[in-house]
């Protein structure tokens, strides 16, 4: 059997291809769009290929000979052409005779940024960003593209990928050390995550399982509150735990971010009205109601106009992030007030990495934390330049800091 693992120079794909080319069960292609992205891939033990997979006949050059696709690659830039081309990609994918299985890595985001149990369900997600949207419209794709005899498609539905080397790591391990942050629920609310090699394990026992097809969400198992997730990271780089928010503003900040989801139009009125009447334009831009309807009136303006009002906005982003960063006033993170996922988790083998998983977070957060608090030059770096991470021995560029990780991993 051959496996392609596309978007391989990704943070998931290339953990992911460096994992099923160590396991030796098959041969393995991890798949680039641009020799840029390959030379990030010169270590791992697997076959390279660069190419594109957004029209058929490119697609049929690069992984043809293919029996199976991990699905990691994802376009970026602006929404509607991004997904036209994600879509694109799953249709020339599926267009390959060879391939038989696809594995398709969706996001805890298809569901919304903040889970209101009853609400958001599983055969009716509701996703409330353009990501979740977009992820939420790959899967229907995928599912109707691979229904034929003989053919199958499996959607991995991932909550937040942490562990060593990832920008979740990262991120719990800064927001811990924030001033004044604290967790909502003293941080008994479920974290909906899942330790980057855990999703190995999931990938590992689809390839072995040729029955198992449909749609699964893939957390941990047991689910690790947010409590015991923080715990988790500040224990292994000695830093101070996380201190609990107080129960009325938790419930507070709940009501607030449910009743931003329920009611957009009227919400976003309502901010934008405040914000103009104090003249705090800052709320404007980071509003989520107002930001949905920013995006979809940003897909429609000519493309010569998108590229520099996405560069100011980056560079303002970036600007912003950095001031955050110093600021006493934390960000309200939704994730930190969501509810379980819903739905059918993928089942996993006993984790036998736990005890490994924990040390190589602790050697890694030694290189990250300083004694005296947030390390906020890395934070602005990061923001502005990627970050240096190193996996399997490799030096590689990724994109990183605050608001990385909010528009990217779940």
């Amino acid at each position: 059997m051959r496996i392609a693992v596309t978007g391989a120079n990704g943070q998931i794909g290339r953990y992911l291809a460096a994992r099923l080319a160590d396991s030796a069960a098959a041969q393995v292609v991890a798949v680039c769009r641009n020799r840029v992205g390959a030379g990030m891939l010169s270590g791992l033990p697997c076959e390279t290929r660069v190419g594109s997979l957004s029209q058929p006949a490119a697609a049929q050059t690069t992984i043809g000979d293919c029996d199976t696709v991990v699905h990691c690659a994802l376009a970026g830039g602006s929404s509607g052409p991004a997904r036209a081309e994600n879509l694109a990609m799953i249709g020339a994918i599926a267009a390959i005779p060879r391939v038989k299985t696809l594995i398709y890595l969706s996001s805890i985001a298809v569901y919304s940024s903040c889970i209101e149990g009853g609400v958001n369900r599983f055969e009716a997600p509701r996703p409330d960003t353009t990501y979740g949207r977009d992820k939420l419209a790959c899967e229907k794709a995928a599912l109707r593209a691979l229904r034929g005899p003989g053919r199958r498609c499996v959607i991995l539905r991932l909550g937040h990928v942490y562990g060593a080397y990832t920008a979740w790591s990262r991120h719990l391990l800064e927001s811990a050390q924030a001033i004044g942050f604290t967790l909502p629920f003293s941080g008994q609310l479920p974290s909906n995550a899942i330790r980057i090699d855990r999703v190995g394990d999931g990938i590992v026992r689809l390839l072995h399982d040729p029955t198992s097809a449909g749609i699964y969400n893939l957390a941990d198992q047991p689910l690790r509150s947010w409590a015991g997730l923080y715990q988790w990271h500040t224990g292994a780089a000695e830093i101070p735990a996380a201190a609990a928010m107080a129960a009325a503003q938790s419930c507070r900040n709940r009501k607030a971010i449910i009743g931003a989801k329920r009611h957009p139009l009227i919400r976003a009125v309502q901010e934008l009205m405040r914000a103009w009447g104090s003249l705090r334009l800052g709320l404007v831009s980071g509003s989520p109601s107002i930001r949905a309807l920013a995006e979809s009136a940003f897909t429609h303006l000519p493309m010569a106009w998108q590229e520099p009002i996405r560069f100011a906005y980056q560079k303002a982003a970036a600007a912003a992030d950095i001031k955050a960063a110093a600021s006493s006033t934390p960000l309200i993170e939704a994730w930190l007030y969501s509810d379980c996922m819903p739905g059918r988790q993928l089942e996993l083998p006993a984790d036998c990495a736990e005890a490994q998983q924990r040390e190589l977070l602790a050697a890694w957060s030694r290189t990250l934390i300083r004694t005296e608090g947030p390390w906020l030059d890395l934070i602005a770096q990061d923001s502005l330049i990627g970050e240096d991470r190193l996996i399997g021995g490799d030096r590689s560029r990724t994109a990183s800091g605050p608001r990385a990780v909010r528009a990217a991993i779940c």
